[in-house]
């Protein structure tokens, strides 16, 4: 197992902060100090087995003839809490993959003090969600995103210093960080739900990744807003806008030899000048008490034209060519569900099978959806399966099957199917 530099500097400062916290916060009060510290936690194990597709233009792991096992996971957090006083949080994560090098990694670490009631300060490795979305959140400028493709659901955070402050009409949160040097990113967030039902976030961060970027989020109870007939209904979305790309450009680059000249798109800088905006639109709907579907509409400014995007993937699909060959350095830059400017997600989702009639079925939920490519026809379907049967405990099972060509998006992925079984332990 390795650990990166960045991660144990991480680990270091985290670890410092939560000794001098958990020694100083007894000086805030007696009734502080006699308060018992409370520690909780789990602890997840996850196999992930999947059968290569031998179409596929990235590497692949496994056989293609047979499921093959691909990676271990062992997840473990733990949190330690002094009611109205201090709070912690680990959550480090180790992945043993057969085919390729083993990965260990910090995805929390941070100590957080009320300063106050209505004052929280919070520092270290720390996930900052800003803004409404399932699939995608346009306005969460801060964290690095997950994977679209559901493979990983690590909340991986950023190493920085926060603040919340409570009201009861509004909320303000700030964060430093450093990207490129000690402090260089800062941002802030003003949520505020003044009117009965609506959930409005404004935002503001920059960052030398992203540039000045702003966005205003929302989140609206159809049956306080619009009508009682619509019970069930939350309408949510997003619009943000970024003034750097986070994308590599396309440059035209050309490779002359004895036979031939070959045109190929070469991997371009990163942080092209712009106003890109992005978006959100959906709606979750409560079928029933157990029953409930979620819909999204979301586009990225500065992801890749279809037609840019498809050439790319025509190129590098190529199998044997010259430009498929030095276009290859572009596989290390394209993510599932974040490379092009439009997606559709739906899912619909039952928590429990019965209620009250069986304890194996009342606890029994599956859930069963689609992320689309309007712009490549391709999807990536998911079904999962969860049992909290026994006490503390959550068995989940959850499939990945992709859908189109060998130039599409996510017809591309390396897996004809991907499986993972997880158990998660709480204490």
């Amino acid at each position: 197992m390795e650990w990166n530099h960045v991660e144990l500097c991480d680990v270091r400062r985290a670890a410092c902060v939560a000794i001098f916290f958990m020694h100083a916060m007894p000086s805030y009060g007696a009734e502080a100090a006699d308060d018992a510290v409370k520690v909780s936690g789990s602890v997840s194990f996850m196999l992930g087995e999947q059968t290569a597709s031998p179409d596929s233009i990235f590497p692949t792991e496994g056989s293609a003839n047979h499921p093959s096992l691909v990676s271990r996971k062992t997840d473990t957090v733990l949190k330690f809490d002094r009611p109205g006083s201090f709070s912690a949080v680990v959550d480090a994560q180790y992945d043993s993959r057969p085919f390729s090098e083993e990965q260990g990694r910090v995805n929390q670490l941070y100590a957080s003090f009320d300063v106050t009631e209505a004052l929280k300060v919070r520092i270290g490795k720390q996930r900052v969600l800003w803004g409404h979305g399932f699939t995608y959140i346009p306005t969460d400028f801060i964290n690095p995103p997950l994977d679209p493709s559901g493979l990983d659901l690590a909340k991986v955070g950023v190493s920085a210093l926060s603040f919340d402050y409570l009201t009861d009409f509004y909320a303000i949160t700030g964060i430093v960080r450093g990207e490129q040097k000690l402090v260089d990113s800062v941002g802030i967030k003003f949520a505020t739900s003044a009117v009965s039902g609506l959930d409005l976030d404004y935002i503001y961060y920059h960052a030398p990744s992203i540039g000045n970027a702003l966005g205003v989020s929302f989140a609206a109870d159809a049956t306080q807003l619009l009508s009682s007939a619509l019970s069930g209904l939350v309408l949510f979305g997003a619009f943000a806008v970024n003034s750097k790309s986070r994308y590599p450009q396309f440059i035209p680059e050309q490779y002359s030899d004895a036979t031939a000249t070959v045109v190929y798109p070469g991997v371009g800088p990163v942080g092209a000048a712009g106003r890109f905006k992005s978006y959100l639109a959906g709606a979750t709907y409560q079928i029933s008490s157990d029953l409930s579907v979620i819909a999204e509409y979301y586009g990225i400014g500065d992801a890749y034209s279809a037609a840019d995007y498809g050439n790319l993937l025509g190129i590098v699909s190529a199998e044997g060519s010259a430009g498929a060959r030095l276009s290859a350095p572009w596989l290390n830059y394209l993510a599932y569900g974040r490379n092009q400017r439009q997606y559709v997600s739906l899912s619909l989702g039952q928590n429990a099978l019965t209620t009250g009639n069986n304890r194996f079925t009342d606890t029994f939920g599956a859930s069963l959806g689609v992320l689309k490519s309007p712009d490549d026809g391709s999807s990536l379907w998911s079904l999962s399966l969860k049992s909290n049967y026994w006490d503390r405990t959550e068995v989940t099972l959850r499939t990945f099957v992709p859908t189109g060509g060998r130039s599409t998006e996510f017809g591309s992925a390396p897996y004809k199917w991907y499986s993972e079984l997880g158990i998660k332990i709480g204490f």
